[in-house]
């Protein structure tokens, strides 16, 4: 028997699109999902194994390691997060003691988030993991497939929002 993936492969021309939008394995946004859940758990099982740190608590660790926020609500925004899951994160990892939230400026619930030095340990110390899963990963293309599937995928994005159907 086929794997359901493999049959993508066989391309069929409809006039429209390269190959069979009869079969939901054919539609991108249905590949994507599945690929997406096949990386997600893998990342979480080597997080796991190597950190003991899930999957969406490394996203938001690594977020405020690289300076790229400071607040809840930016880590909703970049991450793309639920505005519930950014907050339970965020106090899980207080708990944890992995980060710091520190509250002040005008309005008080806004806080300023942080990671702590065991957080910053966590981060040092998974990061070779997770670059070396980043260059097995992309091993499968040459440099200049890599350069592409980028283009590609920041295409995809930037068309995300803007379908008019």
């Amino acid at each position: 028997m086929k794997h359901p993936v493999a049959m993508d492969t066989n391309f069929k021309d409809d006039g429209d699109t390269p190959y069979d939008t009869s079969k939901p394995s054919s539609f991108l946004t249905y590949r994507l999902s599945r690929v997406q859940a096949r990386l997600n758990a893998q990342a979480a099982d080597l997080l796991r194994r190597h950190g003991g740190v899930p999957l969406a608590q490394w996203r938001v660790l690594l977020l405020l390691y690289g300076g790229d926020v400071s607040s809840q609500k930016e880590i909703v925004g970049l991450a793309q997060f639920d505005k519930g899951q950014v907050s339970r994160l965020v106090d899980t990892l207080i708990e944890r003691g992995l980060i710091s939230a520190k509250s002040g400026g005008k309005d008080k619930r806004v806080r300023t988030l942080s990671l702590t030095d065991d957080g910053t340990a966590i981060v040092e110390r998974l990061i070779p993991i997770m670059r070396e899963r980043q260059r097995q990963l992309l091993s499968v293309f040459s440099a200049e497939e890599q350069t592409r599937l980028m283009e590609f995928i920041s295409r995809l994005d930037g068309v995300a929002d803007k379908l008019d159907i």
